[in-house]
Protein backbone atom coordinates (compact mmCIF):
# COMPACT_ATOMS: atom_id res chain seq x y z
CA UNK A 1 0.00 0.00 0.00
CA UNK A 2 2.85 2.63 0.98
CA UNK A 3 3.99 2.02 -2.52
CA UNK A 4 1.18 3.11 -4.32
CA UNK A 5 0.94 6.18 -1.89
CA UNK A 6 5.09 7.13 -3.01
CA UNK A 7 3.86 6.43 -6.72
CA UNK A 8 1.11 8.71 -6.92
CA UNK A 9 2.65 11.11 -4.88
CA UNK A 10 6.07 11.68 -7.02
CA UNK A 11 3.98 11.63 -10.54
CA UNK A 12 1.42 14.66 -8.36
CA UNK A 13 4.48 16.71 -6.91
CA UNK A 14 3.90 19.71 -9.31
CA UNK A 15 0.78 20.13 -8.95
CA UNK A 16 0.62 20.01 -4.63
CA UNK A 17 4.03 22.64 -5.04
CA UNK A 18 1.83 25.20 -6.64
CA UNK A 19 -0.35 25.14 -3.65
CA UNK A 20 2.09 26.83 -1.24
CA UNK A 21 1.79 30.11 -0.29
CA UNK A 22 4.24 32.49 -2.39
CA UNK A 23 4.41 36.51 -2.81
CA UNK A 24 4.79 38.26 -5.97
CA UNK A 25 7.58 41.16 -4.68
CA UNK A 26 9.01 41.34 -0.84
CA UNK A 27 9.28 44.83 0.32
CA UNK A 28 12.83 43.89 0.49
CA UNK A 29 13.02 43.26 -3.77
CA UNK A 30 11.43 47.10 -3.98
CA UNK A 31 13.79 49.66 -5.40
CA UNK A 32 14.12 53.70 -6.47
CA UNK A 33 12.57 52.12 -10.16
CA UNK A 34 9.99 49.69 -8.12
CA UNK A 35 7.86 51.57 -6.16
CA UNK A 36 4.75 51.69 -8.26
CA UNK A 37 4.69 48.12 -7.73
CA UNK A 38 2.31 46.10 -5.20
CA UNK A 39 3.45 43.77 -3.13
CA UNK A 40 2.11 41.09 -0.37
CA UNK A 41 3.10 40.20 2.85
CA UNK A 42 4.10 36.69 2.97
CA UNK A 43 3.42 34.36 6.21
CA UNK A 44 6.98 33.72 8.26
CA UNK A 45 10.09 34.62 8.97
CA UNK A 46 13.55 34.04 7.41
CA UNK A 47 15.54 30.97 7.72
CA UNK A 48 11.92 29.38 8.98
CA UNK A 49 11.34 26.03 8.79
CA UNK A 50 10.00 24.59 5.72
CA UNK A 51 6.02 24.87 4.09
CA UNK A 52 4.88 21.70 3.28
CA UNK A 53 2.68 20.53 -0.13
CA UNK A 54 3.04 16.90 0.99
CA UNK A 55 4.42 14.99 3.73
CA UNK A 56 4.73 11.16 4.58
CA UNK A 57 6.22 10.37 7.99
CA UNK A 58 6.05 7.19 10.28
CA UNK A 59 6.27 7.82 14.28
CA UNK A 60 6.71 4.74 16.60
CA UNK A 61 6.53 5.55 20.17
CA UNK A 62 7.84 2.27 22.44
CA UNK A 63 6.68 0.03 25.74
CA UNK A 64 4.39 1.87 28.18
CA UNK A 65 2.77 0.44 31.49
CA UNK A 66 -0.62 1.37 31.50
CA UNK A 67 -2.16 1.94 35.02
CA UNK A 68 -5.56 3.46 36.29
CA UNK A 69 -6.63 6.78 37.65
CA UNK A 70 -8.68 7.29 40.34
CA UNK A 71 -8.73 3.76 41.90
CA UNK A 72 -11.27 3.05 38.58
CA UNK A 73 -9.26 0.08 37.64
CA UNK A 74 -7.14 -2.29 39.25
CA UNK A 75 -3.17 -0.39 39.81
CA UNK A 76 -1.61 -2.54 37.04
CA UNK A 77 -3.95 -2.51 33.76
CA UNK A 78 -1.70 -3.61 31.35
CA UNK A 79 1.47 -3.08 28.97
CA UNK A 80 1.62 -1.60 25.68
CA UNK A 81 4.37 -2.91 23.32
CA UNK A 82 4.18 0.16 20.97
CA UNK A 83 2.14 2.80 19.26
CA UNK A 84 2.78 3.38 15.59
CA UNK A 85 1.35 6.51 13.81
CA UNK A 86 1.36 7.27 9.75
CA UNK A 87 0.76 10.77 8.91
CA UNK A 88 0.13 11.48 4.94
CA UNK A 89 -1.09 15.22 3.82
CA UNK A 90 -1.67 16.76 0.55
CA UNK A 91 -2.75 20.19 -0.32
CA UNK A 92 -3.55 21.52 -3.65
CA UNK A 93 -4.18 25.11 -4.93
CA UNK A 94 -7.92 26.13 -5.92
CA UNK A 95 -7.47 29.34 -6.34
CA UNK A 96 -3.63 30.84 -6.78
CA UNK A 97 -3.89 35.29 -7.44
CA UNK A 98 -1.52 37.40 -6.51
CA UNK A 99 -2.60 37.70 -2.49
CA UNK A 100 -5.06 35.81 -2.42
CA UNK A 101 -4.49 31.54 -2.04
CA UNK A 102 -7.34 29.07 -1.34
CA UNK A 103 -6.08 25.69 -0.57
CA UNK A 104 -7.46 21.68 -0.38
CA UNK A 105 -6.62 19.42 1.89
CA UNK A 106 -6.52 16.15 2.68
CA UNK A 107 -5.31 14.06 5.95
CA UNK A 108 -4.82 10.40 6.50
CA UNK A 109 -3.66 10.03 9.87
CA UNK A 110 -4.03 6.12 11.29
CA UNK A 111 -2.74 4.64 14.57
CA UNK A 112 -2.37 1.54 16.17
CA UNK A 113 -1.70 0.59 19.38
CA UNK A 114 -0.52 -3.26 20.21
CA UNK A 115 -0.49 -4.47 23.97
CA UNK A 116 1.85 -7.34 25.63
CA UNK A 117 -1.07 -7.84 28.08
CA UNK A 118 -4.50 -6.63 29.50
CA UNK A 119 -5.55 -6.44 33.35
CA UNK A 120 -9.26 -8.08 34.06
CA UNK A 121 -10.49 -5.15 34.17
CA UNK A 122 -11.98 -3.46 30.99
CA UNK A 123 -10.39 -6.66 29.11
CA UNK A 124 -12.96 -6.64 26.29
CA UNK A 125 -11.89 -2.54 25.84
CA UNK A 126 -8.14 -2.79 25.56
CA UNK A 127 -8.16 -5.94 23.72
CA UNK A 128 -10.75 -4.59 20.76
CA UNK A 129 -8.01 -1.33 20.54
CA UNK A 130 -4.89 -3.45 20.18
CA UNK A 131 -3.97 -4.15 16.98
CA UNK A 132 -7.02 -1.79 15.69
CA UNK A 133 -6.37 0.83 12.92
CA UNK A 134 -7.76 4.12 14.48
CA UNK A 135 -8.59 6.04 11.28
CA UNK A 136 -8.36 9.92 11.31
CA UNK A 137 -9.35 11.48 7.61
CA UNK A 138 -9.60 15.18 7.09
CA UNK A 139 -10.46 17.44 4.57
CA UNK A 140 -9.67 20.72 3.97
CA UNK A 141 -9.95 24.27 2.88
CA UNK A 142 -7.44 26.86 4.07
CA UNK A 143 -7.64 30.62 2.80
CA UNK A 144 -4.84 33.11 2.82
CA UNK A 145 -5.51 36.77 2.32
CA UNK A 146 -2.30 38.49 2.31
CA UNK A 147 -1.73 42.53 2.78
CA UNK A 148 1.52 44.47 2.80
CA UNK A 149 2.52 43.90 6.04
CA UNK A 150 -0.30 41.81 7.40
CA UNK A 151 -2.54 38.64 6.90
CA UNK A 152 -5.44 37.18 7.59
CA UNK A 153 -5.81 32.92 7.42
CA UNK A 154 -8.91 30.71 8.17
CA UNK A 155 -9.08 27.28 7.57
CA UNK A 156 -12.22 24.93 7.86
CA UNK A 157 -11.38 21.24 8.45
CA UNK A 158 -13.83 17.94 8.54
CA UNK A 159 -12.62 15.00 9.96
CA UNK A 160 -13.98 11.42 10.68
CA UNK A 161 -12.18 9.66 14.06
CA UNK A 162 -12.93 6.04 14.69
CA UNK A 163 -12.54 2.14 14.22
CA UNK A 164 -14.97 2.04 11.15
CA UNK A 165 -13.69 -0.10 8.07
CA UNK A 166 -14.72 2.01 4.92
CA UNK A 167 -12.04 4.70 3.77
CA UNK A 168 -13.81 7.82 5.38
CA UNK A 169 -17.27 7.43 7.80
CA UNK A 170 -19.64 10.70 7.63
CA UNK A 171 -21.98 9.15 10.08
CA UNK A 172 -22.32 11.89 12.83
CA UNK A 173 -20.69 9.38 15.68
CA UNK A 174 -17.73 10.17 13.86
CA UNK A 175 -17.68 13.39 12.84
CA UNK A 176 -15.43 16.61 14.08
CA UNK A 177 -15.19 20.10 12.99
CA UNK A 178 -12.47 22.80 13.14
CA UNK A 179 -12.53 26.23 12.27
CA UNK A 180 -9.64 27.91 13.17
CA UNK A 181 -9.32 32.04 12.16
CA UNK A 182 -5.79 33.88 12.52
CA UNK A 183 -4.47 37.25 12.01
CA UNK A 184 -0.72 37.54 11.41
CA UNK A 185 1.76 40.57 11.18
CA UNK A 186 5.05 40.81 9.73
CA UNK A 187 7.10 43.77 11.25
CA UNK A 188 9.97 42.87 8.77
CA UNK A 189 11.71 39.54 7.60
CA UNK A 190 12.84 38.58 11.20
CA UNK A 191 9.60 39.43 13.19
CA UNK A 192 5.96 37.81 12.70
CA UNK A 193 3.30 37.73 15.20
CA UNK A 194 -0.36 37.35 15.33
CA UNK A 195 -3.72 35.98 17.48
CA UNK A 196 -6.66 33.68 16.47
CA UNK A 197 -8.86 30.95 17.50
CA UNK A 198 -10.14 27.27 17.07
CA UNK A 199 -13.11 26.45 17.51
CA UNK A 200 -13.83 22.76 17.48
CA UNK A 201 -17.63 21.01 17.13
CA UNK A 202 -17.08 16.70 17.58
CA UNK A 203 -19.15 13.66 18.42
CA UNK A 204 -17.86 14.15 22.39
CA UNK A 205 -16.86 18.09 22.75
CA UNK A 206 -17.39 21.50 21.53
CA UNK A 207 -14.78 24.10 22.92
CA UNK A 208 -13.30 27.61 21.36
CA UNK A 209 -9.66 28.31 22.71
CA UNK A 210 -7.17 31.62 21.75
CA UNK A 211 -3.68 31.01 20.50
CA UNK A 212 -0.63 33.81 19.77
CA UNK A 213 1.79 33.53 17.14
CA UNK A 214 5.52 34.22 17.70
CA UNK A 215 7.76 34.21 15.18
CA UNK A 216 11.53 35.62 15.30
CA UNK A 217 14.65 35.36 13.22
CA UNK A 218 17.52 36.54 15.95
CA UNK A 219 20.40 36.51 12.97
CA UNK A 220 21.29 33.80 10.16
CA UNK A 221 21.33 30.96 12.38
CA UNK A 222 19.30 31.22 15.35
CA UNK A 223 15.28 31.35 15.60
CA UNK A 224 11.67 30.98 17.62
CA UNK A 225 8.38 29.74 15.83
CA UNK A 226 5.86 29.74 18.03
CA UNK A 227 1.78 29.00 18.44
CA UNK A 228 0.81 29.38 22.14
CA UNK A 229 0.41 27.47 24.02
CA UNK A 230 0.35 24.47 21.88
CA UNK A 231 4.12 24.55 20.16
CA UNK A 232 7.47 26.41 20.61
CA UNK A 233 10.33 25.75 18.93
CA UNK A 234 14.08 27.33 18.87
CA UNK A 235 15.80 26.61 15.51
CA UNK A 236 19.17 26.29 14.63
CA UNK A 237 20.02 27.18 10.39
CA UNK A 238 23.13 25.31 9.98
CA UNK A 239 23.20 26.49 6.42
CA UNK A 240 20.72 27.06 3.74
CA UNK A 241 19.97 23.32 3.44
CA UNK A 242 20.13 21.65 7.19
CA UNK A 243 17.85 23.11 10.00
CA UNK A 244 17.86 21.82 13.54
CA UNK A 245 14.61 22.26 15.45
CA UNK A 246 13.70 21.58 19.09
CA UNK A 247 11.18 22.06 21.82
CA UNK A 248 7.35 20.75 22.97
CA UNK A 249 4.29 20.59 21.19
CA UNK A 250 0.92 19.31 22.77
CA UNK A 251 -0.94 16.41 20.47
CA UNK A 252 -3.95 15.05 21.52
CA UNK A 253 -6.46 12.68 19.40
CA UNK A 254 -10.35 11.52 19.65
CA UNK A 255 -11.97 8.58 18.43
CA UNK A 256 -15.51 6.69 18.26
CA UNK A 257 -15.29 3.33 18.84
CA UNK A 258 -17.53 0.21 19.32
CA UNK A 259 -15.93 -2.76 21.64
CA UNK A 260 -17.90 -5.86 21.96
CA UNK A 261 -20.10 -6.89 24.42
CA UNK A 262 -19.82 -10.59 25.59
CA UNK A 263 -23.85 -10.55 26.49
CA UNK A 264 -24.87 -9.06 23.22
CA UNK A 265 -23.61 -8.54 19.67
CA UNK A 266 -24.16 -4.93 19.06
CA UNK A 267 -21.30 -3.75 21.54
CA UNK A 268 -21.11 -0.75 23.55
CA UNK A 269 -19.72 2.91 21.71
CA UNK A 270 -16.72 4.76 23.44
CA UNK A 271 -14.98 8.11 22.97
CA UNK A 272 -11.37 7.19 23.47
CA UNK A 273 -9.43 10.48 23.95
CA UNK A 274 -5.53 10.28 24.44
CA UNK A 275 -3.03 13.85 25.11
CA UNK A 276 0.47 13.99 25.53
CA UNK A 277 2.97 16.27 25.53
CA UNK A 278 6.39 15.70 23.15
CA UNK A 279 9.55 16.82 23.64
CA UNK A 280 11.21 17.05 20.68
CA UNK A 281 14.67 17.61 18.44
CA UNK A 282 14.24 17.46 14.81
CA UNK A 283 16.49 17.58 11.87
CA UNK A 284 15.68 18.79 8.35
CA UNK A 285 18.10 18.09 5.35
CA UNK A 286 17.25 19.27 1.57
CA UNK A 287 17.70 16.59 -0.95
CA UNK A 288 16.78 18.22 -3.97
CA UNK A 289 15.43 21.65 -5.06
CA UNK A 290 11.90 20.59 -3.65
CA UNK A 291 12.12 17.59 -1.80
CA UNK A 292 13.10 17.47 2.34
CA UNK A 293 13.87 14.84 4.65
CA UNK A 294 13.01 15.13 8.59
CA UNK A 295 14.23 12.45 11.18
CA UNK A 296 12.96 13.43 14.80
CA UNK A 297 13.38 11.71 18.06
CA UNK A 298 12.15 12.82 21.82
CA UNK A 299 10.40 11.68 25.34
CA UNK A 300 6.96 11.85 25.45
CA UNK A 301 4.58 13.09 28.66
CA UNK A 302 1.50 11.06 28.26
CA UNK A 303 -1.46 13.12 30.13
CA UNK A 304 -4.41 10.31 30.06
CA UNK A 305 -6.28 8.41 27.75
CA UNK A 306 -10.29 9.12 28.72
CA UNK A 307 -12.74 6.05 27.49
CA UNK A 308 -15.84 8.04 27.85
CA UNK A 309 -18.92 5.53 27.74
CA UNK A 310 -21.69 6.76 24.41
CA UNK A 311 -23.83 4.34 24.52
CA UNK A 312 -24.83 2.24 26.81
CA UNK A 313 -25.48 3.58 30.70
CA UNK A 314 -24.16 0.13 32.07
CA UNK A 315 -21.13 0.59 30.52
CA UNK A 316 -18.68 2.73 32.70
CA UNK A 317 -16.70 5.11 31.27
CA UNK A 318 -12.95 5.04 32.65
CA UNK A 319 -9.36 6.64 32.64
CA UNK A 320 -6.04 5.32 32.54
CA UNK A 321 -2.57 6.74 32.30
CA UNK A 322 0.26 5.36 30.04
CA UNK A 323 4.15 5.58 31.61
CA UNK A 324 6.38 8.56 29.66
CA UNK A 325 8.57 7.11 26.71
CA UNK A 326 10.45 7.82 23.82
CA UNK A 327 9.55 8.05 20.36
CA UNK A 328 11.22 8.37 17.29
CA UNK A 329 9.70 9.80 13.63
CA UNK A 330 10.87 10.07 9.96
CA UNK A 331 9.73 11.47 6.99
CA UNK A 332 9.80 13.40 3.90
CA UNK A 333 7.76 16.64 2.68
CA UNK A 334 8.01 18.38 -0.45
CA UNK A 335 8.18 21.82 -0.62
CA UNK A 336 9.13 24.50 -3.27
CA UNK A 337 12.62 26.51 -3.31
CA UNK A 338 13.07 28.99 -1.43
CA UNK A 339 9.90 28.40 0.86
Amino acid sequence: MIKKYFAFLFLAFPIFLCAQETPITFPEDLGPNTVGIRYYCKPGVKGKSKSRGVEISYKYTGPAKIVGKNDEVEASTGKIKNHQAVTIKVKAPLINKPGFKLLIGYNHQPEVFHFNQYGSDFSNQFSHVSGQRLKNNALSLTSVKSFKTSYLTAKFNVASNGDYNNFMNFNKRYLAYNLILAYGIKKNSDLEYGFGIAATSSFNRKRVLPFFIYNRSFNKKWGIESVLPVRVMGRYNLDNKTIFLGGAQYNSKNFSITTPDPVDNVGNIYHLNHAEINTFLRVERNLSPWMWISAEAGYQYNLGSDFQSASDPMAPSFNVNAENNMFFKIGFFITPPGL
